[in-house]
């Protein structure tokens, strides 16, 4: 769900890209590599109708490793943290990690809140949990927020959010974004793939608004799986061109890790999925967010690195407010 690496990612891949392509090479060279200085992370959240989460996070060397074990060692712990709106309502955000839940969790709970954090939900069984971490409401509240469905704060279209953040060594990081209005899609159907028919394809139906210029971003989701993003998840209607028009586009099927799915099947979901889509009205630097991140090349080192365009003062990263508008179908007759 989180894609902490992909902020954070590197050029050592290139590095190893290199060390592939001049391996057959006689003579031996060495390079030292520059240290680069860490930076704070961020990727945090409000959703319509939904409390905040903000993931804070340092950034690895650009020329160094990466490894299973140094994901805890990445989260930034005992930060003071606020969300606050253009109404004049504000609420500090605690620290929650994995491990304060453990206890309260079964083990098929734990695993999908690993799968929720991009983590592999079969590390629920063994001692490797990894504590991540995230930045909410303090306790009560979350659960009177789960219970009743009522918090201190939640987010309401028409609203500015503003996050403040001050670390331990004192740095200052900041953002804003503003929660759009919702325009949903008209409609969603399906259609069995014309080769495979065990496939099928579901479409999206909308109407270009009378204004052009909205973004979207949406998620899918099948039978009880959750929301993953698609490898092209956001979209401009600008590209339309025509304000009023109506146009009928294919989802995409989502994966927690597409690599290795079957290239023939990829992207489609089964007859007989109930898919679920969550389409997420976004401003425009958070569609430039994650356009720089879904066209970064993905994980070959043979693409050009892309700057990722985030909206942070004082930190890479992005602080995203969403418009949720959810429609979901069966893929039977």
């Amino acid at each position: 769900m989180m894609s902490i690496h992909n902020i954070q990612r590197s050029i050592g891949l290139w590095v190893i890209a290199i060390g592939v392509l001049t391996s057959a090479c006689e003579k031996e060279i060495t390079i030292n590599l520059p240290n680069t200085q860490s930076s704070y992370v961020i990727e945090g959240s409000i959703a319509s109708g939904e409390p905040p989460f903000v993931f804070l996070t340092t950034s690895q060397p650009f020329f160094g490793s990466q490894s299973f074990n140094d994901l805890e060692g990445l989260f930034v712990h005992n930060a003071t943290m606020t969300v606050s709106d253009d109404a004049g309502n504000s609420t500090a955000l605690n620290e929650l990690c994995i491990n304060d839940l453990a206890g309260f969790l079964t083990n098929e709970e734990l695993a999908l809140l690993l799968e929720e954090f991009g983590l592999e939900p079969s590390l629920a069984d063994s001692a490797d949990v990894p504590n991540v971490c995230v930045y909410t409401l303090p306790v009560n509240d979350l659960i009177d927020y789960f219970t009743t469905g009522n918090a201190s704060i939640t987010g309401a279209e028409g609203r500015s959010y503003t996050l403040d953040i001050t670390t331990e060594d004192g740095s200052q990081i900041s953002a804003v974004d503003y929660m759009v209005p919702a325009i949903s899609p008209d409609s969603l159907t399906w259609e069995k793939n014309s080769t495979i028919d065990t496939l099928a394809v579901v479409y999206v139906h909308l109407t270009i608004p009378d204004f052009i210029g909205n973004q979207i971003m949406y998620q899918t989701a099948r039978n009880d799986e959750p929301f993953y993003r698609p490898t092209q998840a956001v979209w401009d209607d600008r590209i339309f061109g025509v304000s009023g028009a109506k146009f009928s586009l294919p989802l995409e099927r989502a994966y927690a890790n597409p690599q290795g799915e079957d290239i023939e099947t990829f992207g489609y979901f089964v007859v007989g999925d109930t898919v679920y889509l969550q389409w997420s009205n976004i401003t425009r630097p958070i569609y430039d967010f994650w356009s720089s991140i879904q066209n970064d090349g993905g994980d070959t080192p043979f693409t050009a690195p892309v700057q990722v365009k985030g909206n942070v003062e004082g930190a890479l990263g992005v602080w995203a407010c969403y418009t949720h508008n959810y429609l979901d179908i069966i893929c039977s007759n």
